[in-house]
């Protein structure tokens, strides 16, 4: 998961990011030690422009060195529309 997500920061770098924005919209705990937890995020370009507006679904994990992710879902990402010109 960790090398998928640093080639994701190169594909975003490379179409012209410049800041992210992350909004929980849900958690649900899960017993003692885990959770799920959906946001909604948008990665947007030096000019303020909208480089890609999505949701992650995460399942997360209390650990000895805190929360953990277990399992990452991205939805409605789509890097084939990050163009210079795309998400505008």
């Amino acid at each position: 998961m960790r090398a998928n997500h640093r080639a994701l920061c190169g594909v975003y770098a490379q179409a012209g990011f410049h800041a992210t924005e992350g909004r929980i919209v849900a958690h649900q705990d899960l017993g003692a030690q885990h959770s799920t937890a959906l946001l909604h995020w948008v990665i947007r370009r030096q000019d303020g422009s909208t480089l890609q507006s999505f949701h992650t679904h995460y399942h997360l994990m209390r650990g000895p060195q805190g929360p953990q992710v277990l399992l990452c879902t991205a939805f409605q990402e789509n890097l084939s529309e990050m163009k210079p010109y795309a998400a505008q």
